[in-house]
């Protein structure tokens, strides 16, 4: 039962995009939370209700319309509709024309932070968490209704959803134990702990904003170091219960405060890319080639959010995560997918030329990368399109002449599939090793055995999707290698 679990979770996961996902699940909560109003589990009429999600939807819909025209900016319609559902369901429903007015208002605050707080056309803030804090000082404070024991079970399965896809459960983690240290530090277990603790998920937002809102993309550092720094000082500060002189601290403040912390030690690259060339590597895989702009550097094996404007934009959004397949050697970025024959209106405007304007390179993030001693022993195993990270690394160590001990598994469901060819063949002159495998993308213990007699003396890099980075993880922890580095591509069909 479980197993199947996690296959229906994986597939289901594959063919969502991280924003999908994080909107289709507060859509489910908002509309579990109208069903429970109307069976009398709330205190809140099902008519407030409504009322209140249609006066943040259009608030938000029509500030965020606005500021998209004046910016000449191709709005991102999950991004607002998210924000939108946020507050919903934090902020506590009106009850007069003047608190109508101050919903509005929060709404429309947090809407505007994307477009005004912004350093280099980034925003620097979680816009729910800006309105949130703003609207405390206008008296339209959050009360976190979400996070009351009827909610508790949604929000950790979207929650536990949304760490599989990122895979940010280190950083998740993290968080919540500095949170309950920060408790414990200030009082809130003194009088009866496991009362206490029962609370903590009843009636706190720890894990709304644990799990929703602290794992928002555009404002989390990019490193697992300082994801961890990140998420502890935000779940630090969401456990202070008491004043700082005349300010009091709220989850969402912790949050902005955190934002700050993540700006500081985010790359700050936000790069205008106009499409050179498309090449089309096989039957159904495509590689993209922009001009190198002056001054960006990057390590082999990052990754970075692509935006395309295109018209007739389906639901899977204008926004994707693409690891560069270039080599900062080189004087060209590219980039590689496989285009599926229901693939999303983002992959074929790109495969089309049908993007409006240049494409959007930014939040250049990833730990998958090389050590920093080039000559250690490692085996690459890459899946279908979790070469491109290879082909980065792989052809910084051939122009740096880099001498190298790496065995690669390619692992392909068929023969026409393999490509970066040359960049291989040249790599064999620093050391490189590669064995295709045709036809599956599953691995078992003799065959790694067999593929890599000596695999104990060796550091593994997994990349391909995310069912057979998993299933690999296993077998070679089983193994005890030395060492494991994984990177998965979720959204693998979208």
């Amino acid at each position: 039962m479980y197993t199947f679990s996690m296959k229906f979770a994986d597939s289901l996961l594959n063919k969502l995009t991280m924003y999908q996902l994080v909107l289709y699940g507060l859509i489910v909560l908002a509309a579990y939370s109208l069903v429970l109003s109307f069976f009398g589990v709330l205190s809140y009429s099902i008519l407030s209700l409504i009322v209140s999600l249609s006066v943040v939807l259009i608030s938000c819909f029509i500030t965020n319309f606005l500021f998209a025209r004046i910016f000449h900016i191709t709005p991102n319609k999950e991004s607002y509709l998210i924000t939108a559902l946020i507050l919903f369901l934090v902020l506590l429903p009106p009850r007069n024309i003047q608190e109508y007015l101050l919903l509005s208002l929060v709404s429309i605050i947090a809407i505007s932070s994307k477009y005004l707080l912004v350093v280099n056309k980034q925003h620097l803030f979680n816009p729910a968490a800006v309105g949130l804090t703003v609207g405390s000082f206008l008296g339209a404070g959050a009360i976190w209704w979400v996070g009351s024991s009827w909610f508790l079970l949604p929000v950790l399965i979207l929650g536990f959803l949304i760490l599989k896809k990122v895979a940010k459960m280190k950083m998740f983690l993290v968080f919540f134990l500095s949170a309950i240290f920060s408790l414990f530090l200030f009082g809130y277990f003194k009088t009866n702990a496991v009362d206490a603790f029962i609370l903590l998920f009843t009636s706190w937002p720890i894990l709304f904003l644990g799990l929703v809102m602290l794992t928002e993309p555009a404002t989390t550092p990019t490193t697992l170091k300082t994801q961890s720094v990140y998420a502890g000082i935000v779940g630090f500060l969401s456990g202070v219960l008491y004043p700082l002189g005349v300010f009091t601290m709220t989850p969402e403040a912790a949050l902005l405060i955190g934002n700050v912390y993540s700006y500081l030690v985010k790359p700050k690259y936000r790069l205008d890319l106009q499409l050179k060339n498309v090449y089309k590597l096989s039957e159904d895989l495509y590689e993209f080639a922009f001009d190198m702009p002056k001054n960006f550097t990057f390590i082999p094996g990052q990754y970075m959010e692509w935006t395309a404007a295109h018209k007739k934009m389906d639901s899977r959004g204008n926004r994707r995560y693409f690891s560069l397949a270039s080599s900062p050697t080189e004087n060209t970025i590219q980039l590689a997918f496989r285009q599926y024959e229901k693939s999303s209106s983002f992959k074929k405007s790109l495969v089309e030329k049908t993007v409006v304007g240049n494409l959007i390179a930014s939040h250049l993030s990833g730990d998958f990368i090389l050590p920093k001693n080039p000559q250690y022993p490692l085996a690459f195993i890459a899946g279908g399109i979790g070469i491109t990270p290879f082909r980065s690394m792989l052809k910084y160590l051939t122009d740096k002449n880099l001498q190298s001990d790496i065995v690669l598994l390619y692992l392909v469901k068929k023969k026409e599939d393999i490509v970066f060819q040359d960049v291989f063949q040249e790599a064999e002159k620093i050391g490189l090793k590669v064995i295709p495998i045709i036809g599956t993308y599953h691995l078992t213990e003799a065959d790694i055995q067999k593929y890599i007699p000596d695999f104990k003396k060796r550091v593994f890099y997994v990349s391909g999707p995310q069912p057979m980075v998993q299933g690999l993880t296993s077998t070679l922890k089983s193994l005890k290698v030395k060492g494991i580095k994984t990177d998965f591509f979720p959204g693998y069909d979208a």
